[in-house]
């Protein structure tokens, strides 16, 4: 079963990996419109909310943010009509504002896929349904990011990260981690990987499903919470609580990770 698992993981990233390579190719036919900042020396937050589509940011040294957006073609089973020749749409609706450092991209249902540059101290909110693979890489700041049918990947990310999603993967790599926010990693179908800063303290919570849970740090098991109530009836009942807590170093601010259909792994850096 674990095999099945990690070679399932396998395909996800390997296939990921393709169609980033495509998209490369592909990168010369992307639109880009570029957005200057309210203030551009100061922290900016991009929200970019989306139906149908990838979406990759990318933090780099700029003071401002370009936003790079491809629209897929629509499948068709007719090139032509009689003698009539099919035009290609390529049109793509966008709405984009932007007011005192946060930006807010809105997109119609078609498929759009994103790639996005802002400065690397910058707050994320992400969220795609269909074709939803997300990609961040580089970025500083306070992320919430939601899939639905993709994989969440986040590379070289500092701050805090709330991650979701239902079909796909979560591998996050921190190089730096703000405990003061909640961080809560979330899938059904697939491992929850994070690498975490060698000397954090923090605790975790976690519930694996019908997975396991895998991790080269010194981590204390603790003993499962317990609660004790009185239905109306009468009746004392006990609930034993099916979460997996651990301690990492002294402990502290609390990591959730859980999944049904796959293995939590925490790697030390």
């Amino acid at each position: 079963m674990k095999n099945t698992r990690h070679k399932i993981c396998l395909t996800w990233v390997l296939c990921s990996l393709l169609s980033l390579s495509l998209f490369s190719q592909a990168n010369h036919a992307m639109k880009k419109v570029t957005i200057e900042l309210s203030k551009p020396s100061e922290k900016g937050m991009l929200e970019l909310h989306i139906q149908n589509g990838t979406i990759t940011v990318i933090g780099e040294d700029r003071q401002d943010v370009e936003l790079g957006y491809l629209q897929a073609e629509k499948e068709s089973t007719r090139e032509s009509k009689g003698s009539l020749k099919r035009i290609v749409r390529t049109a793509v609706e966008l709405n984009v504002s932007e007011y005192s450092n946060t930006i807010e991209v809105d997109a119609d249902n078609n498929r759009i896929d994103f790639v996005v540059h802002v400065p690397r101290n910058f707050d994320l909110s992400l969220r795609s349904h269909h074709h939803s693979d997300i990609m961040v890489e580089g970025v500083t700041g306070q992320m919430e990011v939601q899939s639905h049918h993709g994989g969440i990947e986040m590379r070289n990310v500092s701050g805090s990260v709330s991650a979701e999603t239902h079909h796909g993967p979560i591998l996050v790599t921190f190089e730096s981690i703000d405990l003061t926010k909640p961080m809560a990693f979330s899938t059904y179908h697939g491992d929850v990987e994070l690498t975490l800063p060698a000397g954090i303290d923090c605790s975790t919570r976690m519930k694996p499903g019908r997975g396991d849970i895998y991790t080269d740090f010194d981590m204390t098991i603790l003993a499962d919470e317990q609660s004790t109530s009185t239905t109306s009836g009468g009746a004392k009942e006990i609930k034993i609580g099916g979460w997996t807590r651990g301690q990492i170093g002294s402990g502290g601010s609390e990591v959730m990770l859980t999944t049904y259909h796959g293995d939590i792994i925490l790697r030390k850096a």
